[in-house]
């Protein structure tokens, strides 16, 4: 039996590769508004801005660097460093 929520997962990952498909669902108007409520950027200091308002009025955030489904050794290393330099802005804040 086919686990259709990994295909789900599986096709989701491929198509998060993708330039083109990034590309459309930051610009379509039926996509654009979502990614703006819960992408505050792309940079460091943009999650930081973001989780600080968040702090200021008693809300709770989360950050992801996306790329943690990585098979790749230099692209883990990437992830890696993209946290601890999010740590240390966290903390610097």
């Amino acid at each position: 039996m086919v686990d259709a929520s990994a295909v789900l997962r599986q096709g989701l990952l491929h198509l998060s590769k993708s330039g083109q498909v990034r590309t459309l669902v930051e610009k379509a108007p039926v996509s654009r508004d979502v990614v703006r409520r819960f992408v505050p950027g792309e940079h460091t200091a943009d999650a930081v801005r973001a989780a600080t308002e968040l702090d200021r009025t008693g809300r709770r955030s989360t950050i992801d660097f996306l790329g943690e489904d990585t098979t790749d050794l230099e692209q883990a290393r990437a992830t890696r460093d993209a946290y601890v330099q999010l740590l240390a802005a966290l903390s610097e804040a």
